[in-house]
């Protein structure tokens, strides 16, 4: 039997013999270049604006707009209106399943950059004020009880870092 009579050899050709020409596209494979919910690249030069995700559970949504001033971020609001979804739809993606079996969805919603920071000081205050009290060893307003079986240094406690 000649080489040019033989039946091709079935499957994958070794390694050492496949030679791959190209790169595979890896644009953007890492971190949040990939994510299912980075933002759109219309709005991450904002700088007036903090944006995040929240999902739609339990009122969270009405929530965040009543109490928290966060907004909903629109198609139309940065100049991405989709023919399909129409004027004034708001920014959704998919994520997960709810406890009773129906699609989760998260909505991207915006609040103006100066009202997030006076946020995030208030509750970086009260966090402060805790490891302040933690550091004293301040017990706070423990029954007797509870004070007489916990841990309380006369020194107070060290924190490293």
């Amino acid at each position: 039997m000649t080489e040019e009579s033989k039946p091709a050899k079935r499957g994958r050709p070794p390694k050492s013999e496949a030679v791959r020409k190209e790169r595979r596209n890896r644009t953007g494979s890492l971190g949040a270049l990939n994510s299912k919910l980075a933002l759109p690249d219309a709005l991450k030069g904002d700088k007036n604006h903090r944006y995040r995700w929240f999902n739609d559970v339990d009122g969270n949504i009405e929530s965040q707009m009543r109490y928290n001033e966060w907004d909903m971020v629109s198609l139309e609001s940065y100049g991405a209106i989709d023919s399909i979804a129409g004027k004034g739809t708001a920014i959704s993606k998919r994520v997960g399943t709810s406890k009773d079996g129906q699609p989760l969805v998260a909505y991207l919603m915006k609040k103006p950059i100066e009202f997030s920071d006076e946020d995030r000081a208030k509750g970086q205050a009260a966090i402060d004020e805790k490891m302040s009290q933690i550091r004293k060893g301040a017990r706070g307003t423990q029954s007797e009880e509870l004070r007489s079986h916990g841990y309380d240094p006369k020194d107070g406690i060290r924190l490293r870092g």
